[in-house]
């Protein structure tokens, strides 16, 4: 017994600081989420799942961690870029960090002016699914940015005419 208590000690304490760093990453990463106004998993607040939520696969009964699933779906993190220059300021000029970047509240005035709903299409638009963010085929899902800079690839949101 002597032999195992200092190997079970170094596990508690190894298990005990790698969960410390858990609720930091994701109160990060939720904070994050609510600026850009997401639900838990990264997708428009009213979106619904098959199952309830993403995090379970019903094929395969594999339960993910919810901060494993918004890395994945997030890999370059961009929680730990706005925590580093403050959630809410001004923004890259890297073209690779422009989804991180991308002030809603700005195209969302320009939306709104252009009578277009928060997927910059017509305001009575149905989507087959619920949501244009989301690939029934695939199962994949991608970030309003992503989709509206896909959707207006020269930003007119940026033009003066606001």
């Amino acid at each position: 017994m002597k032999f195992l208590s200092p190997i079970i000690s170094t596990i508690f304490f190894s298990m005990a600081a790698s969960n410390d760093v858990v609720p930091n990453e994701l109160a990060k990463a939720d904070q994050w989420l609510e600026t850009r106004d997401f639900n838990q998993y990264g997708d428009p607040k009213d979106t619904m799942y098959i199952g309830g939520n993403p995090l379970f696969n019903e094929t395969t009964g594999v339960q993910k961690d919810r901060l494993q699933y918004l890395e994945e779906k997030f890999p370059q993190k961009p929680w730990d870029q706005a925590a580093s220059r403050g959630v809410g300021s001004g923004s890259s000029s890297s073209d690779s960090q422009n989804d991180a970047d991308l002030d809603l509240a700005v195209v969302d005035r320009w939306l709104a002016k252009k009578g277009l709903n928060s997927n910059g299409d017509s305001e009575d638009t149905m989507y087959m699914g619920g949501s244009p963010l989301f690939n029934e085929m695939t199962g994949e899902s991608k970030s309003r940015e992503s989709h509206l800079l896909e959707k207006f690839p020269s930003k007119p949101w940026l033009e003066n005419d606001l």
